[in-house]
């Protein structure tokens, strides 16, 4: 999934810089607005934003928080309006341009998402560049997400969303053994997230190691966690060993 980036700086940055603005500015209006979103008061907030666009028609934080305002009420086509206005504005707006593509990709329209990010001049942004990788994985293209987030995984090894895809796109690919190093490596930071112990668990598989892949799929369930193929991967790995495996009967609701 993509991720909707964290904030530009913009207008709040401008207001500590210049201090309190004209309490009816657009900026004052904008900066209403941020309030009533961390008060979760949604209706204000888009009044707040309509009053700064109504006496700046081209001011961008109100058009980009007014469009993740309502990408979060999963209001697409408005979204989409809004964001796409920020962009004729200023085509090189990176956190209109990630948000755009997080409109896209949650209605399915991952062709329309990688659109938009390899659209963008800022061909070196890391989180751009993490999530094309992510959107051709989705996409089903391992290997072209391997091209794209290797190098990147190569720079800057401390990358871990960036190996997490990586290590994904090895699993598709069935190159066990680079699975197996990316997520082994991912979970000396991160080894207690079930997730990782589900995708070390799979990497082990592939390699052969199914003693390994059982202890990893035995820490899943007992984190409670559940993941699709969790079972079918589970008696594999028992297969492999020569066990039989009956997966575990759901409590009864009486």
């Amino acid at each position: 999934m993509v991720h909707a980036p964290v904030g530009e700086g913009g207008v709040g940055v401008r207001l500590l810089e210049r201090g309190d603005p004209d309490p009816k500015s657009a900026d004052a209006h904008v900066a209403r607005a941020l309030l009533f979103i961390a008060q979760r008061k949604l209706a204000e907030a888009d009044r707040e934003y309509g009053e700064a666009l109504r006496l700046d028609p081209e001011h961008l934080e109100a058009h980009l928080g007014r469009g993740r305002l309502y990408a979060q009420g999963e209001k697409w086509a408005e979204a989409e309006q809004e964001l796409q206005r920020v962009l004729k504005i200023d085509p090189d707006h990176r956190g209109a341009r990630l948000s755009l593509a997080l409109v896209y990709s949650r209605q399915n329209r991952t062709d329309d998402a990688i659109k938009t990010l390899e659209a963008s001049h800022n061909v070196q942004d890391v989180t751009m560049e993490i999530a094309r990788a992510e959107l051709y994985l989705n996409k089903g293209d391992a290997v072209k997400a391997e091209s794209i987030v290797a190098p990147l995984v190569r720079r800057y090894p401390g990358l871990l969303p960036g190996r997490l895809i990586l290590g994904n796109a090895y699993l598709a690919q069935r190159k066990g053994p680079q699975a197996v190093q990316e997520f082994d490596v991912i979970a000396k930071s991160r080894g207690d997230s079930p997730q990782v112990k589900m995708l070390q668990g799979s990497s082990y598989l592939l390699v052969g190691r199914a003693a390994d892949a059982l202890s990893m799929f035995d820490g899943v369930r007992k984190a409670g966690a559940k993941f699709p193929a969790l079972n079918r991967h589970t008696a594999t790995a028992n297969l492999h060993l020569g066990r039989d495996f009956t997966p575990p009967a759901k409590p009864s609701p009486f």
